[in-house]
């Protein structure tokens, strides 16, 4: 058996209590039943053990469970699993061996899917130690060929449903998509926006349920974006995008509201961020909140900020860091966007453009938290950071800091409700589908966009 894998999985290993997070730290940890059947079998040894078992795992109702969903780790109140232990590695591997973890706890972060060409392995960026392999290494995505020894247990996230017509063209898709990627002599937000485009003008005929066969279609659209001058005639509509300055604050709201109940570390992260928008912090009159006026006694809210102030502090420091360091911020861009696409088949979603805006939500909250994050900052008020030779110590911050921020942030969006309220929130604004996709651009990348009105995407589209 042929398994696929980018460069990353070879190098990838679990790096236990060293890591900066814990792999099921806020997340709803699920039990299958022939795990939870040989882990009530090994706890039984003792009345001290079985009432452990009693108390921290929970069988699901029997209309809800399944095979593969039997029943549920009960958290504590921070939303660790009960089994955590205060060194952040699980109580149940260290007593009973790792064949008796559940298949969710098992994998994690792996991810198995079964492709025409070979069984596929890839990671889940919510893992800090993917996070690191991923991002830093410029090899990272290349592909290279593993044993299926690394297949411990051989369960398949997804694989194409024979005669689905939407998913036959899952290699085909996921080739055009990493080929924009990788046009580095464009900027990335051109990158990107070939993507949108493309997603745009396939919808009417590729998405989930279509019952004609999309493929000549799917190839007439790709020989018209290969013809000479059509890149550069989209990329130029691109120039021409006015973003909503709402979209700014809506994006930043919505990371506090659902970062607590979900990722304690990604709130944490989110809290840290917040504190360098003091000046664009909104009150009921519209002026910064002074900070003498707020309540030290309560937990921290996702704050209100001032749409015009946030959106000019946060491109001014995106242009000043892309000045600086742009070419490093692509690279961990690009080998994010790709992993995306290779790890995240497009059949999870209605269609391509659903896929292409779950992409750029996530980006672009990255891109918000890392162009704000107070060791980033810091950094480049040393005098050496904008020096002709480049700036080790500002190297040094942007890797910690982007493995920080795309980590936590994918823990976050993997688990809770972000995307679909950013989608709300976007829907709310009046936009089309493709215009309010494209808006995301502003924080998904670096470039900075001309302003001009939003209708000018609607007439491309």
């Amino acid at each position: 058996m042929t398994v696929l894998a980018p460069k990353y999985m070879e190098r990838f290993r679990c790096i236990g209590s060293a890591c900066e997070d814990t792999c099921c730290s806020g997340w709803r940890v699920t039990l299958d039943k022939k795990s939870h059947d040989a882990l009530s079998a090994a706890m039984a040894e003792s009345p001290e053990t079985r009432a452990e078992f009693e108390r921290n795992v929970r069988r699901l109702p029997v209309a809800q469970a399944t095979e593969m969903t039997y029943a549920t780790a009960e958290r504590d109140g921070e939303g660790n699993c009960q089994f955590v232990r205060d060194d952040g590695l699980c109580s149940i591997q260290s007593r009973y061996g790792h064949e008796l973890l559940s298949n969710t706890c098992s994998l994690y972060p792996r991810q198995i899917r079964v492709s025409s060409a070979a069984v596929e392995l890839t990671a889940q960026v919510s893992c800090p130690e993917v996070a690191r392999q991923l991002l830093l290494h410029e090899d990272s995505m290349d592909l290279v060929s593993l044993d299926d020894s690394v297949l411990e247990r051989r369960l398949a996230s997804e694989q194409v449903a024979e005669g689905d017509l939407y998913g036959h063209y899952v290699d085909e898709v996921r080739h055009t998509m990493i080929q924009f990627a990788q046009l580095r002599e464009r900027p990335m937000r051109d990158r990107l926006f070939f993507m949108v485009f493309f997603a745009q003008k396939t919808a009417s005929f590729f998405h989930r349920g279509v019952e004609q066969d999309p493929g000549p279609a799917l190839s007439a659209v790709l020989d018209r974006m290969a013809s000479p001058g059509v890149l550069d005639a989209i990329a130029a509509e691109l120039r021409r995008v006015e973003v909503p300055l709402a979209l700014t604050s809506t994006l930043v709201g919505e990371i506090g509201l659902v970062g607590q109940p979900v990722s304690p570390s990604f709130a944490r992260l989110a809290q840290r961020v917040y504190a360098t928008l003091d000046e664009c912090r909104a009150t009921a009159s519209g002026g910064a909140v002074a900070d003498d006026d707020r309540d030290r006694s309560q937990p921290p809210a996702a704050p209100s900020f001032d749409p015009e102030k946030l959106a000019a502090l946060h491109q001014r420091r995106q242009q000043r860091l892309y000045a600086v360091a742009g070419a490093r911020l692509d690279g961990y861009t690009e080998r994010f966007v790709i992993n995306y696409w290779v790890r995240r088949w497009y059949t999870a979603s209605p269609d391509l453009l659903q896929h292409v805006r779950d992409l750029l939500i996530e980006l672009a909250v990255a891109q918000l938290l890392l162009c704000s994050h107070p060791d980033v900052l810091a950094a480049l008020e040393r005098p050496e950071a904008s020096g002709p030779d480049g700036n080790a110590a500002l190297d040094e911050a942007l890797d910690r800091a982007a493995v920080e921020t795309f980590s936590r942030t994918s823990r976050c969006v993997e688990h809770s409700q972000l995307r679909p309220l950013v989608n709300e929130r976007l829907a709310e604004m009046g936009l089309p589908a493709f215009a309010s996709t494209t808006c995301l651009l502003a924080f998904a990348s670096g470039a900075t966009a001309a302003s001009a009105s939003p209708r000018s995407l609607q007439r491309a589209s």
